[in-house]
């Protein structure tokens, strides 16, 4: 997905998103995409939102069970299990139906740890 097609489906214009860059850098944008999925959030289906919430929070316990039970290599065991704590985040995150900036600045971390990971086990592998 591009920043384009992100932007229009929050219901942010190019504008807004620009202005919010150049007032508050990269923190004052973060706010407006946290507020516009939060709005995204409270439009949703309260029992929709349980459920992909509850969806999410199972994928991270059979992601973490599938990275204990058939991965070896600790370093695609440590990126594998990182992923599944990212589930478990974003789920928890999602299921009151708020997002703030702050679990958004979170979950951006996390994901970018989790890329970092990923990025590092073929090499991790070659070293062991």
């Amino acid at each position: 997905m591009n920043i384009n097609t992100m932007l229009n489906t929050l219901g942010v214009s190019k504008l807004r998103a620009a202005w919010s860059l150049l007032t508050g850098g990269i923190s004052g944008f973060l706010t407006i995409l946290a507020k516009a999925f939060t709005a995204l959030l409270h439009k949703a289906d309260p029992d929709k939102l349980k459920h992909y919430a509850d969806l999410s929070a199972k994928l991270a316990k059979l992601t973490r069970y599938g990275v204990e039970l058939f991965v070896t290599n600790e370093c695609y065991k440590k990126a594998g299990t990182a992923t599944a704590d990212a589930l478990t985040a974003f789920a928890e995150h999602v299921a009151d139906g708020e997002y703030t900036k702050a679990e958004l600045d979170e979950d951006i971390d996390t994901i970018e740890a989790c890329i970092s990971l990923w990025k590092e086990a073929p090499k991790c592998e070659k070293e062991q």
